[in-house]
């Protein structure tokens, strides 16, 4: 009799044989998706520390800011063209310079411009006058003209400033007017707006 038939016989029976699975394979593969995280996390933080410096940049040169995305104008009308226009400041007060040209078809004397600000030079709303002794401007004809504004109320750089202007002019026109006679009669108004960034001196 064997031996299988004794313990049978006994009634004692032998378990099934169960395998162990090997531990090794379960963590190696958690140690190659370790270093895979680790290889990602390394080739990716380059890119978004580019991308934090790149975003640094932009936000630090003022593109975020909305003053940057001001229309900046100078505007008179289509026969009164006003250009390059420029308000710098200083700390003690701040000027407005813009190169105009006469399109009006014949030449005219200018006699007045007022300026229209919110605190620029005075705190509030102002309108302050330049008068022009000559101010004689031939049809086609340009000149620069440049307005101080004193006072407390000084901009900041970058700051927007929008200027009313009123321009008073003489028609010299040859067919009423052959003298350019200063002369309430051949007076005309213009009105326009100067629209720019603060630049510091």
């Amino acid at each position: 009799m064997g031996e299988g038939e004794k313990h049978q016989k006994c009634g004692f029976q032998f378990p099934a044989p169960r395998f162990v699975r090997n531990p090794k394979p379960a963590i190696r593969n958690r140690a190659m998706k370790g270093q895979a995280a680790v290889e990602y996390l390394m080739n990716y933080s380059w890119a978004i520390l580019v991308l934090a410096l790149v975003i640094g940049a932009i936000a630090f040169s003022g593109v975020f800011n909305p003053n940057y995305f001001v229309m900046e104008e100078c505007y008179m009308g289509p026969s009164f063209n006003c250009h390059d226009q420029l308000i710098i400041t200083s700390p003690s007060s701040t000027r407005l310079v813009m190169n105009v040209t006469n399109g009006l078809g014949y030449p005219i004397k200018l006699a007045s411009i007022g300026y229209t600000t919110d605190n620029l030079g005075l705190p509030g709303t102002n309108t302050t006058y330049k008068f022009f002794s000559g101010g004689y401007m031939d049809n086609g004809n340009s000149t620069v003209i440049t307005m101080y504004f004193n006072g407390s109320a000084q901009p900041q750089r970058d700051a927007v400033r929008k200027i009313i202007l009123n321009v008073s002019y003489y028609i010299c026109a040859e067919e009423v007017n052959p003298e350019c006679i200063a002369n309430s009669t051949f007076m005309r108004s213009i009105s326009g707006r100067v629209i720019t960034r603060v630049l510091q001196q």
